[in-house]
């Protein structure tokens, strides 16, 4: 008599780690989740559900998401292979970001000039050296 395999249908930590690249491409390049969904003819609820780890992307889905972001497929993949515990943590914080802090980091990316960039840099740190005291943000 066969014994009756159990199906794993909990999203585990390859599925988790999947659904964040996914955010993280899609947010960098400015895309809401209902733009990826209407051109891969999905709901942009399953991108959701991609992005959360609540549904597993089939490897026809990565597929077509590799195709529409113009990125190879092992970069869905990416973050997996990490191997120690401080590792663990740089990744999670980095896919952590929110919205606002991906964005300025595609900003900040796409200046061409150094000097500006290290300026900005150079404002963002003494603000942050100086912040005590200072008006309460916004």
């Amino acid at each position: 008599m066969l014994e009756k395999r159990k199906t794993r249908t909990k999203a585990d930590h390859i599925d988790l780690q999947v659904g964040r690249n996914l955010r993280t491409f899609r947010t960098f390049l400015g895309l809401s989740q209902e733009d990826v969904g209407t051109a891969l003819e999905m709901t942009f609820q399953q991108i959701q559900k991609y992005e959360l780890g609540k549904n597993k992307i089939s490897a026809s889905a990565i597929y077509r998401l590799s195709q529409f972001f113009k990125i190879p497929i092992s970069h869905f993949y990416k973050g997996i292979e990490q191997k120690t515990q401080q590792q663990r943590h740089i990744a999670e914080s980095l896919y952590a970001l929110d919205r606002d802090t991906i964005e300025l980091l595609a900003i900040f990316q796409k200046i061409p000039n150094k000097t500006t960039q290290k300026a900005l840099l150079s404002l963002l740190r003494n603000y942050e050296k100086n912040k005590q005291g200072a008006p309460k943000d916004i």
